[in-house]
């Protein structure tokens, strides 16, 4: 399941514009996630600058650029 920290969030809503169930909500503190709409596609997590969104509470890991392809 998606899970957020408040503490990380700045609000950028870059998670809600991604959201292809649109399940994410921008609230007063932060974001909502209605589970029962997720789709766990975890493009919100990807996506997100400050890493406020995780898989079970799980960080997810920063981009090492040096692995990827130039294309």
């Amino acid at each position: 399941m998606v899970t957020y920290d408040n503490n990380k969030c700045i609000q950028c809503a870059l998670c809600i514009k991604t959201c292809h169930e649109y399940c994410i909500t921008l609230i007063e503190n932060g974001i909502d996630i209605d589970h029962n709409l997720c789709s766990t596609c975890t493009q919100c997590i990807v996506i997100c600058p400050n890493q406020a969104l995780s898989w079970n509470n799980i960080p997810a890991e920063k981009i090492n650029k040096k692995f990827l392809y130039n294309i």
